[in-house]
C-alpha cells in the first residue's frame, strides 16, 4: 500500500471517530443545559381552628423566580390546587400563601413546578396538618388617660375584653387580663406584671407608679381557652423627670419674708 493510501485512510478514519464522538457528546450536551431543582413545603401552625388561616411555605434552590402550584387535599380525599410565586431575595427563593381550611380533620398540601427550558421541575414532601373545631375571635382593647406622665404619678390603665361574633362584639366577663409594664430599654430590670378581672361589660381597670424616666409600653392580653382565642394589645407611654418647683419656691420665700417685715413691723412700732 502507497503512502499516499495510508494517509488517505488514516484521514478519513480520523474524520469518523470525531463525527462519532460528536454525535454521542451531543446528547450530553443536551442534558447539561438544565439544571436539577429541589423544592420544600411546610405549613404554620400545623393544628389550626375552623375559620383561621393557615401559611404555607418553602423555598426553591437554585433561586429562581418560578411560578409555585400548591396542591391541597382535603379530609374527605377532594384535591384542589392553588398558585403563587417565589420571590428571589438576597437570602434564597421564596414563597408564601395565607389560606382559609373550610373543613375540619387531617389535610394534606404539597407544592410543585413542571419546570422550563433551563430547569427540571420538583414536588415537595407532602406536609399534614389539623384542622380542629372552629374558635371564637377576640379583642383587647386598651387606653391611657394621657400619654406623658411624670416619675412617681399615678397612671391609670384601663381597657375591655370581648368576643367578635357575627360581626358584633360581645363583652367576656369574669375572667382575668394580664398587664405588662415594659421600663425603657436604658432601665435594667423586667418587666412589671399585674392582672385585673373583667367586670360585665368586658372592662377592666389597674393603677401603676412608674419609677423610673423614658419611654415605656404597656400591653394587655388574655390566653383564651378553647372556645376563644388569644389576643393583645399595647400602648406607649412617655415617663418625665420631675422637675423642682421653683417657682413655688421662691413665690413661699418671698411670701415668708414679707411675713417676717410686717411682724418686725409691726413689733417697733409698738415698742415705740
Amino acid at each position: 500500500m502507497s503512502l499516499f493510501i495510508k494517509v488517505t485512510f488514516l484521514t478519513v478514519l480520523m474524520a469518523s471517530l470525531a463525527v462519532m464522538s460528536s454525535a454521542d457528546a451531543l446528547p450530553n450536551l443536551e442534558a447539561a443545559e438544565k439544571v436539577p431543582t429541589s423544592i420544600t413545603c411546610d405549613v404554620s401552625p400545623r393544628e389550626v381552628n375552623l375559620g383561621l388561616d393557615v401559611t404555607v411555605s418553602g423555598g426553591i434552590t437554585p433561586f429562581i423566580e418560578v411560578p409555585v402550584t400548591l396542591t391541597f387535599i382535603r379530609p374527605d380525599g377532594i384535591s384542589f390546587q392553588r398558585f403563587t410565586w417565589t420571590d428571589v431575595g438576597a437570602w434564597g427563593s421564596y414563597y408564601s400563601y395565607t389560606f382559609t381550611p373550610d373543613m375540619e380533620g387531617a389535610w394534606r398540601v404539597y407544592a410543585s413546578w413542571p419546570g422550563n427550558d433551563n430547569y427540571y421541575g420538583a414536588t415537595s414532601e407532602v406536609v399534614n396538618f389539623t384542622v380542629l373545631p372552629p374558635i371564637t375571635r377576640t379583642k383587647i382593647y386598651i387606653s391611657l388617660p394621657r400619654s406623658e406622665v411624670t416619675v412617681g404619678d399615678i397612671l391609670e390603665v384601663s381597657g375591655k375584653l370581648v368576643a367578635v361574633i357575627n360581626g358584633s362584639e360581645v363583652p367576656i366577663r369574669g375572667v382575668s387580663v394580664i398587664v405588662r409594664f415594659n421600663p425603657p430599654s436604658q432601665v435594667w430590670g423586667q418587666p412589671i406584671t399585674k392582672s385585673a378581672s373583667t367586670g360585665d361589660d368586658g372592662t377592666f381597670s389597674l393603677t401603676f407608679k412608674p419609677n423610673a424616666v423614658g419611654n415605656w409600653s404597656v400591653s394587655a392580653s388574655w390566653e383564651g381557652n378553647k372556645t376563644f382565642t388569644y389576643c393583645s394589645a399595647s400602648k406607649q407611654f412617655t415617663v418625665l423627670e420631675r422637675k423642682f418647683p421653683w417657682v413655688e419656691v421662691v413665690g413661699g420665700v418671698v411670701a415668708v419674708v414679707a411675713a417676717v417685715l410686717t411682724v418686725r413691723f409691726l413689733q417697733r412700732r409698738r415698742g415705740a
